[in-house]
């Protein structure tokens, strides 16, 4: 079995293809409009075989902002870490809506992915 995407609910889709194309530079497939949403296929920069599905429109709720940066960064981002047991450096962040991701990096050609 293999994945072939996730999606992920945003009230705003402008804002949100802005934040994945813009901030986070993936590149964008496909772009559709299902009854009140609209939804897009981007894909990550060198990576062609799996897609974030953006579906924007109501029924998702935009969480609280915050003014001070120090506290934003605390918010959404962890400081990297490392997990010898499987060869990975770690972080996880957020995107302006409160969902979170990880980000991984291999340590070392030891381990199989």
């Amino acid at each position: 079995m293999r994945g072939h995407h996730t999606g992920i609910r945003y009230p705003d889709f402008e804002q949100a293809l802005a934040f994945w194309v813009d901030t986070m530079g993936w590149r964008v497939l496909q772009v559709w409009p299902y009854g009140d949403l609209t939804l897009s296929y981007v894909l990550p920069p060198a990576q062609d075989d799996f897609r974030l599905e953006i579906l924007g429109g109501p029924g998702a709720a935009a969480q609280p902002r915050f003014g001070d940066v120090d506290a934003t960064l605390a918010e959404i981002v962890n400081p990297p870490f490392e997990i010898d047991d499987i060869s990975a450096r770690l972080a996880f962040f957020r995107d302006p809506w409160g969902t979170m991701f990880e980000l991984s990096e291999r340590l070392g050609d030891d381990h199989a992915p």
